[in-house]
C-alpha cells in the first residue's frame, strides 16, 4: 500500500479502477473527484457489496489522508489485494 497519484489516463482507460472517497456524504457532496464511489470510513464494510472482485484497483482518498489509510488498511485486512491510498484530495491536483 503506497500514497500516490494514479496517472490520469490509467484512471480514463481503464473502467475497472475504482476510486473511494471515505469523507462523510456532506464532504463528498461538497466535492470530489470524478467516477469516486462515497464509502464513509464508518461504513468501510460495505465494500463488500460494491466490489466482490477482491482484485479490483481501488484507489482511497479523504481530505487529509488519515482516513484514507485506515481504509486502506482496513480494505487490505479483508482481502483486497490492490488497494492504493492517494491520501488527501488534494493529492488529486498533482495531475488534474
Amino acid at each position: 500500500m503506497s500514497c500516490q497519484c494514479p496517472k490520469q489516463e490509467n484512471i480514463d482507460n481503464d473502467p475497472s479502477i475504482m476510486i473511494i472517497d471515505v469523507r462523510t456524504p456532506a464532504e463528498y457532496k461538497s466535492g470530489h473527484i470524478p467516477k469516486a464511489v462515497n464509502i464513509p470510513l464508518d461504513k468501510a464494510d460495505k465494500i463488500k457489496s460494491l466490489f466482490k472482485n477482491m482484485d479490483t484497483i481501488i484507489y482511497v482518498y479523504c481530505l487529509s489522508g488519515a482516513r484514507s489509510s485506515k481504509a486502506c488498511n482496513y480494505f487490505s485486512k479483508i482481502g483486497y489485494t490492490n488497494v492504493t491510498n492517494i491520501g488527501a484530495v488534494g493529492n488529486w491536483l498533482c495531475y488534474s
